[in-house]
């Protein structure tokens, strides 16, 4: 979704196939959601962009955090209301941005916390779980 942003260089990159996960969390690191105005996606309008991200984001920390999986908008401004603008598709304010972007470097501290995260011939391990990227299977 950031393909068409001015991190297009980056992001690219590690599109396509499988790279090491380490390297997807450095670019994730480096995006400053703040300053996105436009993802400029031909199919995708931005506010639904702007809700995917959010929904991931916070899916991942209720996740990791306290093994909550969470799948309805109702669950997810329940646990996350300053997301709200964003998943109901609100007009999406400066101020928005900055929360958004406060989760998002908390998910990345998080996932940099978790443990040490290695990728190599198709399969992810961390601890002592692996999955298969190339399967998709845990």
């Amino acid at each position: 979704m950031l393909t068409r942003t001015e991190y297009r260089t980056q992001i690219r990159p590690i599109l396509k196939g499988i790279h090491d996960f380490n390297l997807k969390l450095e670019v994730l690191d480096k995006i400053d959601f703040f300053s996105l105005s436009e993802f400029h996606q031909k199919n995708t309008k931005d506010e639904d962009i702007w809700k995917i991200i959010a929904f991931y984001v916070g899916q991942n920390i209720a996740l990791i955090e306290n093994d909550i999986e969470i799948y309805t908008k109702k669950n997810f401004v329940n646990h996350f209301n300053d997301l709200d603008g964003f998943i109901y598709r609100k007009t999406i304010t400066a101020e928005d941005k900055m929360i958004l972007q406060k989760y998002i470097k908390h998910w990345l501290k998080l996932l940099h916390d978790f443990g040490e995260f290695k990728s190599a011939n198709g399969f992810l391990t961390c601890k002592e779980e692996c999955i298969d990227m190339l399967n998709e299977k845990f």
